[in-house]
This record gives structure tokens, sequence and C-alpha cells, in this order.
């Protein structure tokens, strides 16, 4: 489940480098990302923006931060 976001971080932070989304998983065994995705939308944009999360994995009882310079969706 998502736990936490950072949408738009103060300044001096920058979204392209610092907006970020954690993930938890409950369960007892680790969960691999690979097939699923992140959609974004923009205030600005007419359609949402697509992200793969291919090479992310998430440990039992633990959390994965997958940051916007990390997947590109700033």
């Amino acid at each position: 489940s998502i736990t936490e976001l950072l949408p738009d971080p103060a300044s001096p932070q920058t979204d392209a480098d610092h907006e970020f989304v954690e993930i938890f998983n409950s369960s007892s065994e680790s969960v691999s990302l690979a097939g699923f995705k992140l959609q974004i939308k923009s205030a600005t944009a007419a359609n949402p923006t697509t992200k793969p999360l291919s090479d992310i994995s998430v440990p039992a009882g633990g959390y994965a931060v997958i940051t916007s310079a990390q997947a590109g969706f700033a």
C-alpha cells in the first residue's frame, strides 16, 4: 500500500529530484513491483503519464521509496 507521498517539496528541494512515493509491503514475503506502474496526473497536462516500476522489490514487512529522480515522474 502507498503510505506516504511528497508531491511538491519545499525549496531548496526540487520536484525533479525530491518528490517520492513510499510503498509498504505488509505481507510475509518479498514483493516485486515488476509489471506495476505509477500513473501521474499533472495539473497542466491533458493526460496522465505512466511510469513502469520494473526493478523494485519491497521486502516482507518493509518499505520501498520511489523517487522522482529514480522513476522520472517529476
